[in-house]
């Protein structure tokens, strides 16, 4: 439901249509599926059905956000959102649907899940922060049931993506700006435990809060161009990078 983002979540939502989420969660909200060529929406896992696993669901708002099919579109992974009625804070359950089985398992719940992308059609790698507040990435094996530390750790969250060509090689971004108003562009070799920086943007001090501009990298599918959201001629344009 994008205006709920627009409430909840501002910069990732629509502000067009009025959105208040009464005390009582939604049954008829939540993962939808919609079909583009005829207009049909099937609801796959309701507000409420999620919040049945959360103690006190009552004391927060829920929402959806980060949706994202399987390369085999069997699987949709996506955030169940908790936001404090009485605070500001939030918890993120980082969740799988499975369209054959017709249900969901929780991945993450403890740890701060920020951003992903699938390696293959069982494998995930996560922006995560750590007990220590500190920034990894893991791969999830959805399959086993069990995560796996690339040992690359990273000062911020960002936006990865696995390459095309070589699922030991992804690339991904900081999430905020440095001192001189740059934003940051890596690529990391899992299996050499490598984090390379490729180029530096820099973010005028007016695109910040909701209109902020992250890069949000990503190949192209030869994996030999990645496409990057910057800040050039005082507006958004997308830049490409030729890796060759």
């Amino acid at each position: 439901n994008f205006s709920a983002l627009g409430v909840y979540r501002p910069g990732y939502g629509y502000n067009n249509f009025k959105y208040a989420q009464n005390d009582v969660i939604s049954k008829h909200d939540g993962l939808f599926c919609v079909n583009l060529q005829n207009d049909k929406k099937e609801l796959f896992v309701s507000l409420y059905e999620l919040s049945r696993d959360v103690e006190n669901a009552d004391n927060y708002y829920h929402y959806i956000n980060h949706c994202s099919f399987s390369p085999d579109s069997q699987k949709l992974s996506f955030f169940h959102v908790l936001q404090n009625k009485a605070k500001s804070s939030k918890q993120i359950r980082f969740c799988i649907y499975d369209l054959n089985a017709q249900k969901y398992h929780c991945v993450e719940d403890n740890l701060l899940v920020s951003h992903y992308c699938w390696i293959d059609n069982k494998t995930l790698l996560v922006s995560v922060r750590d007990q220590f507040l500190n920034w990894i990435y893991k791969k999830y094996d959805i399959k086993l049931k069990k995560n796996i530390d690339t040992k690359i750790k990273f000062y911020t969250d960002g936006h990865p993506m696995i390459s095309p060509v070589n699922k030991d090689i992804f690339v991904t971004d900081t999430s905020y700006t440095d001192k001189n108003k740059n934003l940051h562009l890596f690529i990391s070799d899992t299996s050499k435990l490598t984090l390379s920086k490729l180029k530096s943007f820099y973010i005028p001090i007016n695109y910040i809060g909701e209109i902020r501009c992250d890069l949000h990298p990503r190949w192209n599918c030869i994996g030999d161009k990645i496409s990057v959201d910057i800040c050039s001629n005082e507006k958004r344009e997308m830049g490409i990078l030729y890796l060759n």
